[in-house]
């Protein structure tokens, strides 16, 4: 069985360029959207709700918790330095408890609220303020996003995959062959 709070994976793919996955335990339902501002009237400012803040504040602490285990997991596997510098991918997915759903209806995807764009922005700025996978979110040059039902076995969770990105990766992020190490 696989520790979900320290489960990180390398993943060397046929362009020889080191991804990073994470699996993140935190329910994206219980996310608010960074979208979600407050306007104070005497200001005259938009401020971040304190729901907002806490959110984000998980979202660092899961990210921060999942690349602590480096030493252990990435001992002998290559992988990017990091901050990365340049452009980068990433691939978000935004898994979902199916609490109430039939069984033929796990893992599909989710066509309701909250908007997608609006969830990745969330996940986004944490990492930013991690500062520990790239130095800042303009560097995204490519941002793919998904979510979806958990399958039979799954809890609700997000993955992240960050890639450096160049003209010979393009589009080859998720699922590429070749060495992998990975916790267990």
């Amino acid at each position: 069985m696989i520790d979900l709070e320290r489960y990180l994976l390398w993943e060397l793919d046929n362009s020889d360029v080191a991804s990073i996955e994470l699996f993140l335990p935190v329910d994206p339902a219980c996310l608010p959207t960074a979208q979600q501002k407050g306007f104070d009237r005497r200001r005259g400012r938009f401020y971040t709700k304190p729901r907002v803040r806490e959110a984000k504040a998980r979202l660092e602490w899961a990210i921060s918790r999942a690349l602590a285990d480096w030493s252990t997991v990435a001992d002998g596997c290559p992988f990017p330095s990091l901050p990365m510098a340049g452009a980068v991918m990433v691939r978000l997915d935004f898994i979902y408890n199916p609490k109430g759903l039939r069984a033929a209806d796990r893992g599909a995807p989710k066509p309701s609220r909250p908007d997608l764009d609006n969830l990745a922005k969330l996940v986004l700025d944490a990492i930013t303020a991690v500062k520990s996978i790239w130095r800042d979110d303009s560097q995204v040059a490519q941002l793919t996003l998904a979510k979806r039902f958990a399958r039979a076995n799954e809890v609700a969770h997000i993955e992240l995959e960050v890639k450096p990105h160049n003209i010979h990766n393009d589009n080859k992020l998720k699922g590429g062959t070749g060495n992998a190490c990975h916790a267990e």
